[in-house]
């Protein structure tokens, strides 16, 4: 018995060489494939499409947001949402058979809320704005159709808020850069 399992080992071996170069091939992207595109960082989450317009280059659709709620006798509740959409263009090179790093440029649109009540006190601000963002990403690709990695981005956003309160109303405008946004990501592709 023995001898016949290791007489079939080196056979094994040269089935599976031609099965894993197939594997490299057919993990290229190719112009209308569509993908979904998922991230997790630091209490958000995401999600957004992937449209490839050639093998290397695909228009990239986000929706991320975050919703928190916290009520506290002493404190009183607070609630936030925070919503962005965002739009851009993502090239793609493979730095080996099964990984490729991209690049993202693009327009985000922001919608902020919170509301916060303490006693018979009572705030809320509501924002909404839009800015700039890029990113920079690798995909180790486990099959062609599943791949994980992670992104750096920067961003540079705009936001207008309106605030009210028991004590009155009024407004402000915000500039914000972020460095340092690290995220973890999924795709799966079709």
């Amino acid at each position: 018995m023995r001898l016949r399992l290791a007489s079939l080992s080196p056979l094994a071996c040269l089935l599976a060489f031609p099965l894993t170069s197939q594997v490299a091939d057919t993990a290229r992207f190719h112009r209308g494939q569509w993908g979904v595109d998922f991230q997790i960082w630091g209490g958000f989450a995401g999600a957004g499409a992937i449209h490839f317009t050639s093998p290397t280059r695909a228009v990239v659709f986000d929706l991320t947001g975050q919703y928190s709620h916290a009520s506290a006798a002493m404190f009183g509740q607070y609630n936030t949402v925070n919503t962005t959409l965002s739009l851009g263009t993502r090239a793609y090179r493979y730095v080996e058979a099964h990984v490729a790093r991209w690049t993202t440029f693009g327009l985000s649109l922001l919608y902020g809320y919170q509301h916060s009540t303490q006693g018979t006190s009572s705030e809320a601000s509501e924002g909404v704005g839009g800015g700039l963002f890029a990113n920079l990403g690798a995909t180790w690709l486990v099959t062609p159709h599943l791949g994980l990695g992670a992104q750096w981005q920067v961003n540079v956003t705009y936001m207008h808020n309106s605030d009210s309160s028991s004590l009155g109303s009024g407004s402000s405008d915000m500039v914000t850069v972020a460095l340092a946004r690290v995220a973890l990501t999924g795709q799966l592709y079709f």
